[in-house]
């Protein structure tokens, strides 16, 4: 997909050749040329759904995806599920699973980071070509897969604790009709979605967002069930949860780093103390 993006966006713009810069010159760059650090630090509305673009809008996305930041984590925590998996197998009859509930995991995170970072921060990507006519259909298709993105999340956090983390004698029948309906709700909305239906009017906006708080509803119950065992994802979920509430009360209201940034921050920090809290206690 990320090549999909950038070979769209290569067609505005004139080939550059790579120059390979060290971490920090990378990050000095990212944030210096950040909007915010300019004169005039106002930015274009979506095409796709008329927001406005606060200031700081994917920020946090840009600088964790240019740092090496974001990699670096989820390779790590790639190369745990793989030892994991292999040093402990004798010892545990579901590790394979586990590996692959944790591989699906990483891959849930990385597109949450990539397609956030490419949606969010697309004018500057473009720069003067962003009002070209035909941006409109490259942002409609990275908002559709950013909300698809965004609805995975939770979804491997369901299958992740269910099939990779939970004792399988524990598991009873309720947490398998759980995890159908977190399932089902999540590839029905996914099926919904369509980059011609991601337009100022906001047709599938009230349903991805239902769909999301019934996602988040269900990972609280199974993170409440498996307290007394795992109690550490309960805080996990609440660091996502205040994003959201921010979000949902659109508190604060500023242009510079508003409730929309908010959820960003937490949703980032949360997956961080997600991946913390599964290598160290499960």
């Amino acid at each position: 997909m990320g090549a999909n993006v950038s070979a769209c966006l290569g067609e505005q713009q004139p080939t550059r050749k790579p120059v390979a810069l060290p971490a920090t010159q990378s990050v000095a760059r990212a944030v210096s040329t950040h909007p915010a650090l300019q004169k005039d630090a106002s930015r274009p509305k979506y095409f796709s759904d008329g927001d406005t673009r606060p200031v700081y809008r994917g920020a946090m996305y840009a600088f964790i995806r240019r740092s090496g930041l974001a990699w670096a984590v989820l390779c790590t925590y790639g190369m745990f599920a793989v030892w994991d998996a292999t040093a402990l197998q004798s010892a545990h009859f579901w590790r394979w699973d586990l590996l692959a509930c944790r591989l699906l995991h990483v891959i849930a995170l990385y597109f949450n980071v990539v397609l956030s970072d490419d949606l969010h921060n697309l004018d500057q990507r473009l720069g003067t070509v962003y009002d070209a006519p035909s941006t409109l259909k490259i942002e409609q298709q990275l908002h559709a897969q950013d909300w698809r993105a965004a609805l995975a999340v939770p979804a491997s956090y369901h299958v992740l604790l269910l099939f990779g983390i939970m004792e399988p004698s524990r598991t009873e029948m309720s947490d398998w009709l759980l995890l159908g309906v977190h399932l089902a709700s999540c590839v029905l909305m996914c099926i919904r979605i369509s980059p011609r239906r991601i337009t100022p009017r906001r047709e599938l906006f009230l349903s991805f967002v239902l769909t999301f708080v019934v996602q988040m509803v269900l990972l609280l119950v199974v993170f409440w069930r498996e307290r007394a065992h795992h109690p550490w994802w309960l805080p996990v979920w609440a660091m996502y949860g205040s994003g959201l509430i921010a979000k949902g009360l659109e508190r604060p209201d500023s242009e510079t780093f508003g409730h929309h940034e908010v959820m960003h921050a937490t949703t980032i920090i949360g997956h961080i103390a997600g991946i913390a809290v599964d290598v160290l206690t499960s």
